[in-house]
């Protein structure tokens, strides 16, 4: 990932947000990083597809629970690592 912007996104049923992530990266050809509820992880796998169709570079971060601070830790380091400045946010 070299981008300093990126998607930050919990997919649900594909929907609007969906749309906004997907159609968002593609056109501003930016990466996103993926939150997979591994308690219904469906909506993650079938974005993912999505993604890869339309090469859409991301990276995906399994979590357990709804306060994972591992998470936020490994969320931190991708972050400082990237050196990403801006992140849009959604669920």
């Amino acid at each position: 990932m070299t981008s300093k912007v990126s998607f930050l996104f919990s997919p649900g049923p594909f929907g609007g947000a969906e749309k906004l992530v997907l159609y968002g990266a593609k056109e501003l050809r930016i990466p996103v990083i993926l939150i997979k509820e591994n308690r219904n992880p469906k909506p993650c796998i079938e974005f993912m597809e999505k993604l890869d169709e339309f090469r859409i570079k991301y990276t995906v971060f399994d979590t357990n629970s709804r306060y994972d601070r591992e998470l936020i830790r490994k969320l931190n380091s991708l972050i400082k690592e990237n050196q990403i400045k801006v992140i849009h946010s959604h669920g």
